[in-house]
């Protein structure tokens, strides 16, 4: 395959291409690289967004194709559009070099969808600096910018997903964060702290957490059995068990799941239970719970499943 005559190709829109002609463009070289960049200036808006998210579904369908690094020259792209796609497509990618130009995306000059986008990649790379794959300078950087925008941004939304990259990493001054989040009487915001307090792997938040299975509101009562699962110490699912009979349908499935996260052979037998009562979309969640538990030889490792109510 002539890579240079596929890339010049893809710059016509009246020239349909394959998906499996994207594949050759998979880990081109320098020079390949450099002709695409420059075939790409006279690639109209709509076939670039194409062409960014065809990228991305190949390389989930394939963990050996790499765009990375046209994902990583099109972080500065005037477009915004281009610029989130291309923050999607580094999800899997560990390299520094993307960190500067990532914290750039935070910058109030850009969109708020792209500033949070920008943020969701570098909470990837505070999870990076927990696994001690990146090195502290760099995970040093990437907190002090984001406790920057949590304390001086007035967009909710903004601050709530810092709140959320951040708040794995657990420091004292987040933790300060987290708490006055959750004194806020807004619901929104207290949704976040809660997810927060989970994300923190920390027992401290738990009278909090168990405070708020019983909230009146179901989206306080959908993080905080989440959460729980998250937190708790032990195989004990007692406090969460209650919510099988809420009224929300999606609470019911959280906690069919955060029972198979907590694990232990009283999870095993309460799924069980639920699995052979009736054909409801609960017996099938918890039928399909249990085959993810079952399927793994360490009951610790576990994929929430999602169910559709109808």
């Amino acid at each position: 395959m002539d890579v240079i005559n596929l890339i010049n190709n893809i710059s016509d829109d009246n020239i349909p291409y394959k998906h499996s002609d994207l594949i050759h463009i998979s880990s081109i070289n320098k020079k390949q690289l450099e002709v695409f960049f420059k075939t790409w200036k006279g690639i109209s808006k709509t076939r670039k967004i194409d062409l960014l998210k065809k990228f991305i579904l190949l390389s989930e369908e394939n963990v050996e194709l790499d765009y990375s690094q046209i994902f990583i020259r099109f972080l500065t792209d005037e477009e915004p559009e281009i610029n989130q796609l291309s923050l999607e497509g580094l999800w899997e990618y560990e390299g520094r070099e993307i960190i500067d130009p990532v914290i750039s995306l935070l910058d109030k000059i850009h969109s708020v969808e792209v500033r949070i986008s920008a943020i969701s990649l570098l909470g990837i790379y505070i999870m990076h600096a927990l696994d001690k794959k990146i090195i502290k300078r760099d995970a040093d950087k990437i907190i002090n910018q984001l406790k920057l925008i949590f304390k001086n941004e007035k967009d909710i939304n903004i601050r709530k997903k810092v709140l959320e990259a951040i708040s794995p990493y657990g420091d004292e001054e987040i933790n300060i964060f987290i708490n006055q989040t959750y004194k806020s009487n807004n619901i929104e915001f207290k949704k976040s702290a809660i997810f927060s307090m989970g994300q923190t792997y920390n027992e401290k938040w738990l009278p909090k957490i168990l405070s708020e299975l019983d909230s009146i509101n179901p989206g306080i009562r959908f993080e905080a059995v989440n959460a729980y699962a998250k937190l708790c110490n032990s195989n004990n699912i007692s406090p969460i068990v209650k919510l099988i009979k809420d009224n929300d349908h999606e609470i019911r499935i959280a906690t069919l799941n955060a029972i198979g996260v907590i694990g232990g052979e009283t999870s095993i037998k309460f799924l069980e239970t639920i699995s052979n009562k009736s054909n409801s979309s609960l017996s099938k969640a918890a039928n399909e719970i249990l085959k993810n538990i079952k399927s793994e030889e360490n009951y610790s490792f576990f994929t929430p499943i999602e169910i559709n109510p109808n």
